[in-house]
């Protein structure tokens, strides 16, 4: 972790508070936002009692993905068998609509303009600051972020209904689809590290990434179809070079990220398909793209979020 200067990265005070959720709830609500009820645990147990009939609840867990039920038979039998492994971390309700995610970059004075709203953790667009999703989210933990020491992407998940709005997840995370956004990557990440303005140049259109995913991880698998006029739209973290071709390294199933930008998510998803129409590797799987995106952001528009 670093610690002062003119550096983008974690700071030990962010990463306590990113990592203790019960903590960050208690942070959250200081700053004044919303959190959903929830269940800690004692020992990795909670008293299952404290499911409700009616109730939809997301159950977190120290060794599996967060499990969303459909009942509450569901929700008793999932969280007996976390309490069993002594693995029960939280439970939550979720008494909202709508989840997404509001990012933007942090100078160490303030946010600097513009922020996004990302859904499905693959599709943003810019969000203007003066925006009533802003103001609610981001920009209540603004003023907390120059104790954390701390410059670089932060994001804030939230659950919305029409009326309310629940802070849910801080965290920070760097996003192809954001560098895809940028007009010029490192004089952007310059002036968030210097701090010496207070906006960054990005397009003002919707854009996304893509994981390009691998069913059967495979040391040396060949990446086909690469070269220096795609690789603009490819970030492939977990891949080599070397004199015959671009390989996988079989480090995670995840070989890396397509991204793209379009005056429309249907025109992200277009040319996201057309890149990978020019790439081949073995054991890829097919692609998955968010859905109904365009009826989402209507929805906020007519909540009045955004």
């Amino acid at each position: 972790p670093a610690e002062g200067g003119s550096h983008i990265g974690i700071t030990n005070t962010l990463y306590n508070l990113i990592r203790d959720k019960i903590y960050m709830y208690a942070v959250l609500k200081v700053l004044g936002l919303t959190v959903p009820p929830f269940h800690a645990p004692t020992n990795g147990q909670i008293d299952i009692k404290k499911v409700e009939e009616g109730k939809t609840y997301i159950l977190e867990s120290s060794s599996s993905l967060s499990y969303i039920n459909k009942e509450v038979e569901d929700a008793i039998r999932m969280l007996q068998l976390y309490n069993k492994l002594r693995c029960t971390t939280l439970l939550r309700e979720v008494p909202y609509a709508l989840e997404l995610e509001v990012e933007g970059w942090f100078n160490g004075i303030q946010l600097v303009t513009p922020s996004y709203l990302i859904l499905n953790r693959m599709i943003m667009r810019p969000l203007p600051r003066p925006s009533k999703l802003f103001q609610e989210s981001l920009g209540r933990v603004e003023e907390a972020l120059k104790k954390t020491d701390y410059k670089g992407p932060v994001s804030l998940t939230v659950g919305l209904t029409k009326d309310e709005l629940y802070g849910l997840q801080l965290g920070v995370e760097m996003r192809p689809m954001v560098f895809e956004a940028m007009k010029g990557v490192a004089k952007n990440l310059n002036v968030v590290a210097t701090a010496s303005k207070n906006v960054i140049s990005m397009y003002n259109e919707w854009t996304m990434q893509t994981p390009i995913m691998v069913s059967t991880p495979m040391v040396g698998l060949p990446i086909l179809g690469w070269s220096k006029e795609n690789a603009k739209h490819l970030w492939l973290f977990h891949a080599v070079q070397n004199h015959d071709g671009m390989y996988y390294d079989a480090t995670s199933p995840v070989v890396g990220y397509v991204t793209a930008r379009g005056e429309s998510p249907r025109e992200c998803i277009r040319r996201v398909k057309r890149t990978m129409e020019q790439v081949y590797i073995p054991f890829s799987l097919e692609l998955a793209f968010p859905q109904k995106v365009l009826e989402r952001w209507k929805k906020l528009q007519g909540w009045g979020w955004a």
